[in-house]
């Protein structure tokens, strides 16, 4: 992620990346993002607090919302049900 996309965003290149996919078992997508420089770059996910970003990650914000809210989301993005998820 830092590599490929977050370092070059940050110096002004458009980047391509296949997003993660739990769904999919391999853990990305065969669809391709496209993303272009920003003032503000917003990044979301479990890994995108990681200390080994905290260079390049100027605030980060944490939403707290009950389990049953996370799952319902995750299950619409993921167009799945949680229940592997769980198993992992």
């Amino acid at each position: 992620m830092r590599t490929e996309v977050l370092s070059p965003l940050i110096a002004g290149e458009t980047v391509q990346y296949h997003p993660f996919s739990f769904s999919l078992r391999n853990g990305l997508s065969d669809s391709i993002v496209t993303k272009v420089p920003s003032k503000v770059i917003l990044l979301d996910g479990i890994y995108s607090s990681l200390p080994i970003l905290s260079d390049v990650v100027d605030l980060k914000v944490l939403v707290d919302v009950s389990p049953d809210i996370r799952r319902h989301r995750h299950n619409l993005r993921e167009r799945s049900k949680d229940e592997e998820w769980h198993l992992l």
